[in-house]
């Protein structure tokens, strides 16, 4: 999953890199924030989208739980 997300977004920043609106520094620093992120929001949006079908809503108390239990489980 790291490498379909890593593979978008060097798509997606490429023409900045190479039209040199950002430096290869920015570029690295980009990329070394913004892969980790965006798994981490897909884990959270997948885990709260399936408590919403097994139980027809998300409370407040569940998206929390969610949240800590996504990121205790990235920092392992």
């Amino acid at each position: 999953m790291m490498k379909r997300i890593s593979h978008q977004f060097k798509l997606i920043m490429q023409p900045y890199y190479r039209s040199g609106k950002i430096t290869k520094d920015e570029y690295k620093d980009i990329m070394r924030k913004a892969v980790p992120a965006v798994r981490y929001f897909s884990m959270v949006y997948t885990i709260v989208s399936f408590m919403y079908v097994q139980y027809g809503c998300v409370s407040h108390n569940m998206f929390l739980l969610t949240l800590s239990l996504v990121e205790s489980n990235l920092l392992q």
